[in-house]
Order: structure tokens, then sequence, then C-alpha cells
């Protein structure tokens, strides 16, 4: 017996279908018809977006795809069909919260962050190391980030979910690193007597207006035994804007009409999630999101016992997960906008790949064989019974 209650990924996958549903009625290309009920302005609340690139996102996304709508059921030899399919996506941005951040400049010319939110593997670690460093002007491998223990570090938010870390906590982190660093800038105007305005941080020296470098250490070592401690703090969110992500993902699929097996091919995942702090690790978690939607949309399935509710296929070789030969080709690209509720310019990207991939599968699906499959996952054994039924 399968139990299965509805996540937000579903919701999205069968919103979106219903969404390619809607234009395969009205005889429109599946693209078209989103560029045209494009919402400029959050229909919703009538609020303006701090930020919104969804229209780019499909005009970029449909360009790196080599986007080309094909009446389904009609591309492929034999019992192998291919079909193309999209995805939009709206992402609440949840930042009504309150954090708070310290950086602590040592008398050696290192600083260290101390922050109360976790580390999930998300690169919350090399993204605060990175906000503090550019703030204070210091090389990278001269910041250390603390966190984690709520005993010894400042308050933030103490939960991780809605992809919210890094526009939350991060803010915090920056203004506590301005604030040390004007404290720094006014030790360093004192031993070098030079006027603050006229002192530049770079690269872990200050330079004077004559051009010289005076190395940072042989300023903090003023401080002896003290240390400059800069707090910073970040208060709830804008008001007045809503806040959301917006993605759009592209994807080809092959299915063989004679086994039920879908095999994805290639995908091109566009997000608009602000700023991207750091280009690599943005584009790892849309790569690792976008499988875990694809492996929810195609494999993952838990099977219970109704009498006693316990899990069945509780291992790894009984739940399926993608490998990597089920890896495709995906392509992450920037669909760059500055947002306007925190001083980072920045937006979630944990989550949203994750959600965006299922809807592009399974309207590829129905591209490639002309019947629609509307739960999760889309196993062969359901592509095989709804070509049947359609034959009937």
């Amino acid at each position: 017996m399968v139990f299965r209650g509805p996540t937000f990924a579903e919701d999205v996958f069968c919103f979106e279908q219903f969404i390619d549903e809607l234009a395969h009625e009205v005889g429109m290309e599946p693209l078209e018809f989103r560029l045209r009920n494009h919402a400029e302005t959050d229909p919703v609340d009538g609020l303006p977006f701090s930020s919104k690139g969804l229209r780019e996102a499909y005009t970029r996304g449909a360009k790196e795809f080599g986007w080309r709508w094909r009446k389904p059921g009609t591309a492929g030899d034999g019992p192998t069909r291919r079909g193309v399919g999209m995805g939009s996506l709206i992402f609440g941005g949840d930042n009504f919260e309150q954090s708070q951040a310290w950086v602590v400049l040592n008398a050696d010319g290192t600083a260290q962050v101390l922050t109360g939110t976790s580390e999930m593997g998300c690169g919350t670690e090399t993204l605060f190391a990175q906000i503090a460093a550019e703030e204070l002007g210091f090389a990278l491998d001269r910041v250390t980030v603390v966190f984690g223990d709520s005993r010894s570090t400042p308050y933030s938010i103490n939960s991780s979910y809605g992809s919210r870390t890094t526009v939350i906590a991060g803010p915090a982190v920056r203004a506590a690193a301005a604030e040390a660093r004007q404290q720094l800038l006014a030790l360093a105007s004192r031993e070098l007597k030079q006027p603050v305005e006229a002192l530049e941080m770079r690269e872990g020296a200050f330079v004077l207006p004559s051009g010289q470098r005076v190395p940072l250490a042989d300023v903090a070592n003023a401080m002896g035994r003290e240390a400059i401690v800069g707090i910073g703090r970040r208060h709830a969110g804008a008001e007045g804007v809503a806040i959301f992500m917006f993605a759009a993902h592209f994807v080809e699929v092959e299915v063989d009409t004679d086994t039920g097996q879908i095999r994805v091919l290639r995908a091109v995942c566009a997000h608009d999630s602000g700023r991207w702090l750091n280009p690599l690790l943005a584009e790892s978690q849309v790569q690792g999101g976008f499988l875990q939607g694809l492996g929810m949309a195609l494999f993952e399935e838990r099977v219970m016992d109704r009498r006693l509710g316990t899990m069945l296929n509780d291992s790894m070789l009984s739940y399926f997960t993608p490998t990597i030969l089920d890896t495709p080709s995906i392509t992450a690209l920037e669909v760059p906008t500055i947002d306007s509720s925190n001083s980072l310019g920045a937006k979630g990207i944990g989550e949203p790949p994750l959600v965006a991939a299922g809807a592009a599968i399974a309207n590829a699906v129905f591209n490639a064989i002309g019947v629609r499959i509307r739960r999760y996952p889309i196993t062969p054994d359901k592509v095989l019974n709804a070509l049947a039924e359609e034959r009937r």
C-alpha cells in the first residue's frame, strides 16, 4: 500500500502542469502563454516585487536551451519518443525575522565572525567569511566563522527552512564587519597619523594617500591584548514589497514507450535569486536541487505498511534515488537582479531548484508521449498504464 501526503513540490508540480494544460487547450505554445500572463506586481497583494527577473529567466533560459516547441507525441523513431518541457517557479522569500552577528578583530590581523545560525552544507561558512572579508578589506583566508552554539554566539534565526539563511543572517554579518572596520580605521588613523577619510583598507593592508602600503598586522599590534568587536543587526524585513525567488527550467527527456523508462537528457535552469554572492556555490545549489527534484519526480516513493505504519522500503536497495547514470547535463544560469529587501541584494537559492525541476520533467514527458501523468513519481508502470488507457 502506498501512502503519500501532499508536498509543496508536488503542489507546484500539479499547478505547473495545469498551466501547460491551459496553454494546450487554447492552442498556445507554453512559453508564450507564460510570457503573456507575466505579472509586474504581486497579483495577490498588489505590491511591487523587491526584484523580479522571471521574464529574463524565460527568455535567457529558452535561448540557452534552444527551445523549440513541437506537437506532443511526435518526436522520435520507433518506441522512443523525445519531449521538451518547461516549468516556472515563484518561491516565497520569508525574511521577516531579526538577526545579530559579531565580528572580532584580533591583534594578529585576523577576524572571526560569530553567528547563531548553522551550517547545513550549503556554503554558509564560506559566504559569511566572504561577506566579512569584503566589507573589512581582508584577505579571505584571514577570516574564520564560528556558529551554531547559542550559548556563545549572538541571536540569529534558530531554524533552517525557507532558503533564508543568507538573506537574514548575512546582512547582520555585513553590518558587524562595517562597524569593526570603522573602529579599525580609527585605530589606524591614530597610529599612522592620517585622517580616517584618507585611509583605504585593501587586500589586508592600509593604503596611504602617498600609495604606501602598511600591513594590517603592523596596525593591529597596537590593540595589544584588546580586540575590536563589531556588532551588527538585521531588523525585521522590508515592508511594502513582495519578496519572491523566481526561476524557469527547461528540460528534454526521452521515453521508451515499450518499457516506460524515462531518461532526462539535459536541463537548463535560469534562476533569479538576487545577487549571487558566490557563483560556484550557487551553481552547485542549482545542480544539486535539480537532481533532488529529478529523484522526486521519477524515482522516490515511500511505501508504508498501512496496518503498522512502518516504512517498507527504508533502505537504499529499495528506496530509489538518482545515480550518476541518471544525471543529465545541467546548466545553471544566473539572472542577475539586486534585491531591495536587504543590504546584500541577495535572495535564497536552496530549495527553488528542487521545486521547479519536477514540473518541467512532467511537462516534457507529456510532450514526449502525449499523455498526462499527474502523480509523483512518474514510474515506468504509470507510463505504460497511461499509454494503454489512451489507446482504449
